[in-house]
């Protein structure tokens, strides 16, 4: 990411002290399953101590270099003051932190119960949480929230529009090009979900089937994330970057019903013909004879004259089938455990293992991590420019900051080509500079990179 000017770098030096002091804990996470390693763990929430700990710079040998407005000298260290802006943060001093984390641990089924009533359960939990690391024991587990029923999606969007939060911006999306710009509200977000997760049903998608998502960052993406999450199916992102071998392996592992995909997408002036690499890993899954995928989903976009286009009986248009489906989708309420996603390792180490997040421990991690670590106020806007084929796309685009109600700007990763962060950057400056004030936007702590 291009980064520029002292502001830029006061966000950057925010983000470090934020990083610095994050401790890792085994909290709200997700199930084994056979096969399968673990997911992520929790770290304690924890945030920067923004007036008590300022950054420590290091400088490199024989050059001097400037943070935060300060100048070190080779081979000097500089002391970088958090910016003013990180004042009133939730947790503002080395002493809450401390206080916060030692009650983690000293009592960790009221530390996180508190926090468990930021949400909405359909049924409350019966029991915190049941872990097992001994081997001796039994199969390891890690469970979370047990007995409770909840649903993502609807922490992610119906709370907030029954809050009467529905003309608040979900997304500013930009695209390719600057003339490709989305903007929506937390209601009309509502409204595309409901109506996916109604196409999804048609097709026979029900809970516990899984959903494969091969899309580039475009705005449809979430949708499809959260109209899976909606209907309690489990949704498997494949980075939009990735071979039809790649694809094809992963859609047979997890036996996925339905393939969501593009007829192409820009990077550039480079066209990725999303659509014929998604058929050719249809071919190859139909060839190995162990599972055949029974719809594929495409979104149009057309991106140019040479976009391949959709075969009539072999594709469906996204479009269509949304502007046809019914409005109304009622809330599948699923168990803590139940599954939410499941995200594949890149295989850079071996054939790619299947990750299985679940429903409530993610949620409640993904939530609590997103407003203490980036410190998320009612009017910043945030912006993560992570890629939903990754973990970080996942928990801090689409579920984390959505659970918080939060406006965010989300990118077409070319957009952000260039210096100053691409035309994107432009579009964070443009909502700073519109906000100054009480509604302020995209301020030192509303950046945040893979």
């Amino acid at each position: 990411m291009a980064v520029r000017g002292r502001s830029a770098l006061r966000a950057l030096a925010a983000l470090a002290v934020a990083c610095s002091q994050c401790v890792d804990a085994f909290a709200p996470s997700s199930a084994l399953r056979p096969g399968l390693r673990p997911a992520a763990r929790m770290p304690v929430p924890s945030g920067p101590a923004r007036r008590a700990s300022p950054l420590v710079l290091q400088t490199r040998p024989r050059r001097a270099t400037f943070l935060g407005g300060v100048r070190a000298e080779a081979g000097e260290e500089a002391l970088v003051p958090p910016p003013k802006e990180m004042a009133g943060a939730y947790v503002d001093s080395m002493e809450q932190y401390e206080k916060m984390y030692r009650e983690s641990l000293d009592d960790p089924e009221a530390f996180w119960s508190k926090i468990g009533e930021d949400f909405h359960w359909e049924k409350r939990w019966d029991k915190l949480n049941e872990v097992n690391f001994d081997n001796d024991k039994g199969p390891v587990s890690i469970k979370w929230f047990l007995g409770a029923k909840t649903n993502l999606a609807y922490n992610a969007l119906d709370r907030h529009v029954l809050a009467g939060k529905g003309d608040k911006v979900a997304f500013f999306w930009e695209g390719n090009e600057p003339s490709e710009s989305i903007t929506y509200t937390y209601a009309e977000l509502l409204d595309k979900v409901k109506r996916f997760a109604n196409v999804l049903k048609s097709k026979g998608v029900k809970k516990g089937d899984n959903v494969a998502i091969y899309l580039p960052m475009v705005a449809e993406l979430p949708v499809a994330m959260l109209a899976c999450a909606r209907i309690g199916a489990v949704h498997s992102v494949v980075f939009g970057g990735f071979s039809a071998e790649a694809l094809a392996s992963r859609i047979i592992d997890s036996k996925a019903k339905v393939l969501i995909t593009a007829d192409g997408t820009m990077r550039g002036a480079k066209l990725i013909d999303l659509l014929n690499i998604a058929d050719k890993a249809n071919a190859i899954v139909d060839e190995s004879g162990e599972h055949k995928v029974s719809n594929v989903i495409v979104v149009e976009r057309k991106p140019c004259a040479d976009a391949p286009k959709l075969k009539p009986g072999k594709h469906e248009s996204f479009t269509d089938l949304v502007a046809a489906a019914d409005k109304e989708c009622a809330v599948e309420w699923v168990d803590a455990e139940d599954p939410l996603f499941l995200l594949y390792t890149s295989g850079s180490t071996g054939k790619p293992k299947g990750v299985v997040h679940t429903s409530a421990g993610y949620m409640v991690w993904a939530s609590t991590t997103f407003k203490y670590v980036f410190d998320y106020k009612e009017d910043d806007v945030f912006w993560c420019t992570a890629d939903c084929g990754w973990i970080t796309g996942h928990s801090y685009l689409t579920y984390g900051p959505m659970v918080n109600g939060a406006t965010q700007v989300s990118a077409h990763a070319h957009a952000m080509r260039g210096g100053g962060g691409g035309w994107v950057g432009g579009r964070a400056r443009e909502t700073e500079n519109r906000g100054r004030g009480r509604d302020k936007r995209c301020g030192p702590r509303g950046v945040a990179h893979r």
